[in-house]
């Protein structure tokens, strides 16, 4: 038995507002690209760019991906959304480099189920080819939910990856299907450590210990480390002091669209 609320009501509008605008947001360009640094722990230099999508939506504004995301996979919309997202993070990519006069490398995110199908494969080989970005350059995001089921057939499409000079990150570890083990067998580049991992680290031994276990492990790996989602000097300093390599979050800089990053990335070169 459920009692039924107000909320309820307004969620149910807003998950049906989301689904059916979703098409929409492809067609009459409603989709935007932000841009947030990450930097290096040691010196505080920008290292990269993740790549996170917007909708610009006519009746709720701006919605984050983590509310239609997960709409988009179960309509089956997330191919198109992420393939346009894709492209257009190489696009756009090369034109920041071109407007600082320097390299830059991009991380995008991409959906757990387009490694259940290798037409991934395709759409990676076309906008490398169109864009004209060097593969070193960009890197994909995948959450753990990839490894829910054959790991055997991820794993090949990971390699070839692999194989087009392209990096692969995990994101969010720590929380989902994968564990310390599986890193001895995954054909991966870095580990993004989830935000509860990193929230009052500097207050929380325990979380020091997991997060200095998981850093080992991944260095004796040759893996790169990122912690996300920091938010305050003292967050900052353990991570670095526990040995992660790059960082990410509303301490360094929040998530801008293309104009503005690049006028901060501007500014650091200064």
């Amino acid at each position: 038995m459920r009692f039924f609320d107000e909320s309820m009501q307004s969620q149910f509008e807003e998950k049906m507002l989301i689904e059916n605008g979703l098409r929409d947001a492809l067609r009459h360009d409603q989709l935007e690209l932000y841009y947030q640094p990450k930097v290096a722990a040691d010196n505080g230099c920008i290292t990269s760019l993740e790549v996170l999508m917007r909708w610009k939506h006519p009746v709720l504004g701006t919605v984050p991906p983590n509310k239609f995301i997960r709409v988009a996979e179960e309509v089956g919309i997330i191919y198109e959304i992420d393939r346009w997202g894709l492209f257009k993070a190489c696009e756009r990519a090369k034109e920041i480099e071109r407007e600082l006069n320097n390299p830059i490398a991009v991380s995008v995110n991409i959906s757990a189920k387009h490694f259940h199908q290798e037409h991934i494969l395709d759409i990676l080989k076309q906008a490398l080819a169109e864009s004209k970005l060097d593969p070193s350059r960009l890197k994909i995001e995948i959450t753990e939910s990839v490894f829910n089921k054959d790991l055997k057939g991820i794993i090949s499409v990971m390699d070839q990856i692999q194989q087009l000079g392209v990096s692969v990150s995990i994101d969010d570890f720590g929380i989902g299907y994968s564990s310390l083990n599986q890193l001895l067998h995954l054909p991966i580049n870095e580990v993004k450590l989830d935000r509860q991992f990193i929230t009052n680290i500097h207050h929380d031994s325990k979380k020091a210990s997991v997060v200095k276990m998981i850093v080992d492990l991944a260095k004796t790996l040759q893996l790169n480390v990122v912690a996300e989602g920091i938010e305050t000097k003292e967050e900052s300093q353990i991570l670095n002091e526990l040995g992660c390599h790059e960082l990410q979050g509303y301490y360094y800089c929040k998530p801008l669209p293309e104009q503005e990053i690049i006028n901060f990335l501007k500014g650091k070169q200064v």
